[in-house]
């Protein structure tokens, strides 16, 4: 029995190039970095793997979004920035007019397997291309996604990127001119209730787990206030995605190691957490959104208390202007859930906290995770007992990171069945009935066994920590 749905996953999840941008030029300077967004980085040529060729398990269920500078000349020239014509000398092998070119691109990417294209957009007109008329500068722009079939403009820095009235109008226009097109929106906190996705934005990846948190936290409880019904991107947190329902812009990428340089990669320091080793919990929360796609709107519960993580910086471990012995830190909420109550969270005496995160699907899905602490110089994975009330356990349950148990009371009565798990990663359930305690309201499930069933299916040398589906048929 394989519970992951064999359909490709509807939430606009998707691989963002930045990063491997960032890494091919050694993250030299902005105008290296941006001079890497080349079709032969992109596509590959030869025998060399190109860009396309990452995450192989999970390319049907993502975009791929190319970042900063696929449309301005090669060594940079400003006055393009925000003309959305996809540059001919970056991408030779693309021709024509704009749509079609974009068209073109977006075919060969789909081609190697992914589910569409997206790019990112200088939230400003191109001076070279005569913006005296800004809408229809735009609305022309948004022809050309919709006669491409793009799927997706990740909106960010420009002349317009802190004026919210002129993101409102730039969404307005998209809904009317290309319907199909996902605007995302960032920056400026005012856009998120119309936004298509708003993105929570940037962060230092040392101290990532609690300031995600931190941000979603705040952008969710707005949703209270302004009905805002847009989904929330939590950038590279792929269990705060899955267990939260926000979507995911993947910034990670398998490039292990020292940069091209051997200078220690200080965006992803192989340090805590050491993420570019933890690429399988991308594959687990991206497959998660086939089961429980991200969404929005719906009640929040925001913990009153807060937990604080710190890092002591070392040399080569942030992009920032921090420098080595400062203290990298972030105040989160303990827990966070959406649609159910807060966990309750017991540990051993002298045990940190983990963050702990729940929601309760429109569809019914539910999800829970814990998170890791970032104290000090260290990243820790506190095992604790959680106990999450439901409504019910009729569909799936997704389950991310390290318990000492889990324990779901339902509301409702428990069907009586088979109790299947599968580490989300794999194609293939087994019988867990007998190592889990099924009551006619509780479901009590040990941490040992979703270390052992969440990680089975475990890339060589990876970290992730487990993520895996539970189901009762």
């Amino acid at each position: 029995m394989n519970l992951v749905p064999d359909r490709v996953n509807p939430s606009p999840d998707y691989l963002c190039t930045w990063n491997l941008q960032g890494y091919m030029a050694n993250y030299a300077s902005m105008e290296a970095q941006r001079d890497a967004m080349i079709e032969r980085y992109v596509m590959g040529s030869g025998q060399a793997p190109g860009w396309v060729d990452m995450y192989p398990k999970i390319q049907r269920d993502l975009l791929l979004v190319l970042d900063d500078s696929w449309d301005v000349p090669p060594g940079g020239n400003s006055d393009m920035m925000g003309g959305l014509i996809l540059d001919p000398h970056r991408f030779p092998s693309f021709d024509g007019t704009p749509a079609q070119r974009l068209a073109r691109l977006r075919e060969a990417v789909m081609a190697k397997g992914w589910k569409g294209l997206g790019g990112w957009v200088c939230a400003q007109e191109a001076k070279a291309l005569d913006p005296s008329t800004p809408e229809s500068y735009w609305r022309q722009r948004l022809g050309w996604a919709r006669e491409s079939g793009l799927d997706y403009w990740k909106v960010d820095w420009g002349k317009h990127g802190e004026d919210a009235a002129w993101r409102h109008m730039l969404t307005d226009w998209a809904r009317t001119d290309a319907p199909g097109l996902i605007i995302e929106h960032a920056v400026v906190p005012e856009a998120y209730p119309f936004s298509d996705v708003y993105r929570t934005y940037d962060v230092e990846v040392i101290i990532s787990i609690a300031e995600t948190i931190q941000r979603v936290a705040q952008l969710l409880a707005k949703s209270l206030v302004g009905s805002a019904w847009g989904l929330v991107n939590c950038e590279d947190e792929a269990y705060i995605g899955a267990a939260l329902g926000c979507a995911l812009g993947i910034m990670r990428h398998g490039n292990v190691g020292t940069l091209p340089s051997g200078r220690q990669d200080f965006v992803f320091p192989p340090v805590g957490r050491d993420i570019k080793r933890r690429l399988d919990e991308v594959v687990r929360a991206v497959r998660w959104h086939r089961v429980a796609p991200a969404f929005g709107g719906g009640d929040i519960c925001v913990d009153p208390m807060s937990l604080t993580d710190f890092w002591i910086l070392k040399q080569d471990e942030t992009w920032t202007s921090r420098k080595p012995g400062d203290r990298v830190e972030s105040v989160a909420p303990a827990r966070v859930s959406r649609g159910v109550p807060l966990a309750e969270v017991t540990v051993k005496d002298g045990m940190p906290l983990p963050f702990v995160l729940a929601s309760r699907n429109p569809n019914g899905a539910i999800a829970v995770a814990t998170q890791g602490r970032t104290l000090e110089r260290e990243y820790v994975s506190p095992s604790a007992d959680v106990v999450l009330r439901v409504p019910d356990v009729d569909q799936a349950v997704g389950i991310f990171g390290c318990y000492q148990s889990l324990t779901l009371t339902s509301e409702r009565a428990i069907p009586r069945g088979t109790v299947w798990a599968q580490d989300l990663a794999s194609e293939r359930a087994v019988d867990v009935t007998s190592e889990v305690r099924l009551s006619t309201h509780e479901l009590v499930i040990p941490g040992a066994l979703v270390q052992r069933v969440g990680l089975t299916a475990q890339t060589e040398h990876d970290l992730s920590e487990p993520g895996m589906m539970l189901a009762i048929r």
